[in-house]
This record gives structure tokens, sequence and C-alpha cells, in this order.
């Protein structure tokens, strides 16, 4: 057989007992650990949270910037928007090209990536101490001065309908995104992280980046350096690259919550290489 003609059964079960076990009816408080000493919090003036983690023996920094935006704040029209713009925001911008800013973060030693999740994206920079002036001149433009070439938006799109294609070849993604839509379907986590091949094939130039501009701003956004850095000299340079950024208010709507499971489904899905069979059961709030 080949790889399409395999049947995926994916089950949800509810494992609502008559006299529940107390242990399943308890409500677990969430535990939350306390920051290191030497850690400290602060804002700017435009509401860019700033989390500083210093560590005098290390000879790196790393400079991590989380937007407060992913798939659980997207639908059908926007679905695969925060993940298409983390390609897009390589490709240059009002200061530096995309040539640019591959040379300069090659020069400096630079990591550059990123990753975006289902509540929020992650740009990260991690390079040499003596070059922290280069990661945050670098990552400011990409988070606030993008250009989103028109030029380039196809061959971005064409990226990210292969990794489509390739998740699905794989089997596991698959899986989850299926299991997903049953769990959660009609709630915020209902949409996959990457998109559909159909919302991505569809997805304009001008619409990402009007989502750019609605979602990346210093409000909905957490800086944070760690590594060996020179405290003061770096909430210089902060205020310097991300401080003239003005804030705007957010179109944020209240997420949907997830219901409990009240019956059994049964799903059957075509796609990768594997049969598999997924149980889900309701557990305690935390």
């Amino acid at each position: 057989m080949t790889r399409l003609t395999i049947a995926v059964l994916l089950l949800a079960v509810s494992a609502t007992a008559q006299t529940p076990d107390p242990w399943l009816t308890q409500q677990l408080e969430p535990v939350f650990y306390a920051p290191p000493e030497n850690a400290e919090v602060l804002q700017l003036d435009n509401g860019l949270q700033v989390v500083f983690l210093p560590n005098p023996a290390q000879p790196m920094v790393g400079i991590y910037t989380q937007v407060k935006v992913g798939s659980a704040w997207e639908d059908f029209a926007t679905s695969g928007m925060s993940h298409m713009l983390e390609h897009l925001l390589f490709n240059g911008s009002d200061k530096y090209t995309q040539e640019d800013l591959y040379a300069l973060a090659d020069r400096a030693g630079a990591y550059n990536n990123a990753h975006t999740t289902d509540f929020y994206t992650d740009y990260m920079m991690i390079l040499p101490s003596s070059a922290i002036e280069t990661g945050l001149d670098l990552q400011s433009q990409m988070l606030f001065h993008s250009l989103i070439p028109e030029e380039k938006f196809p061959k971005e799109q064409g990226i990210v309908l292969g990794e489509l294609a390739q998740s699905r070849d794989r089997g596991d993604p698959f899986y989850d995104n299926s299991l997903r839509q049953i769990l959660y379907r009609g709630t915020s986590l209902e949409l996959p992280t990457l998109g559909t091949p159909s919302t991505i094939a569809a997805m304009q130039r001008d619409d990402v980046y009007d989502f750019y501009k609605q979602w990346y701003v210093p409000n909905n956004m957490i800086l944070t350096v760690a590594g060996g850095f020179d405290r003061d000299q770096a909430l210089a340079l902060i205020e310097q690259y991300y401080g003239p950024v003005p804030p705007q208010s957010l179109p944020r709507a209240d997420l949907l919550p997830v219901p409990h499971l009240e019956r059994t489904v049964t799903m059957v899905r075509r796609g990768g290489s594997q049969r598999k069979l997924a149980l889900a059961f309701e557990a305690p709030d935390y």
C-alpha cells in the first residue's frame, strides 16, 4: 500500500466515571519557581518588558524576544501568518538588506533563528558578549522595521508549503494536527501553527504586512537578555534600539477555552506511513 492509503484511527475518549477517584477531582495549583536572585525585570515607557539574567562567567550573550502572538490568535483567514512572519522578517529592513542582515550576523559570530508556537513567536540571537550592540540592532530592525518585500513573498510561501508537505509525509505532525482538530474543535487551539496548504496558498503579502503592524509592537513583547553582559550598557542599547518605537492598541480577543470531552469521537484520517491509534482522557485541572 502507498502511504496515502494507510488508514489512521484517532479516538478521543472521555474517562468520566459515576464515582470519580478523589485524586481526579483535586484542584491542583500550578507551581511557579522563584527567579534567580540576580534576575531583574524592567519595563520601558513604550510597554516593552525586559528581563535581565546576567551570568558574568559566560563569554556569550543571548537576546530573546517573545512576540505574544501565535496560532491561538489566528482564524482561518489568518491561519499560519505568525509562522509566515517568522520566515519573512529575515528578508530585509529599513536599514539593512537581507544580505546585510546575514553578513553582519555572520561577521559577529551570531546564531540567529526563530520559532512559532500557539501563544508566541520567539526570536533569538546568540553571539559573543562584545557584539551585543550588533545583536540588538539587527533584532530590533527585524521586529519593528521589516519591509517584507513583495518580490520575496512567493519564495517564503513556497518554503512554508514545502514544510507542510514534509510534515504530512513524516507522519507524527499529521497525527498531532488531526488529534488537535478533534480535541480542540471550536476553540483557540484548533488551528495548526504552520497553517494549512489552503490558507498559506491564499495568503497575500499586504495581509501579512497588516498582521505584522498590528501585533509586532513593543507593548506586546518580552525581551530577555541572558549571559555575559554589562547591565547599564545593555539597558542603554535597548533604550536606543527598542525604546523609540511607539506602543499601540492590540486587537487581542479573549481566547476560546477548551471544553471537557463529553463523548467518544472516532475519526479516520489518511496520511503518513503508519497506523496510529490516539487516545485522549479527561485529566485534573493541573
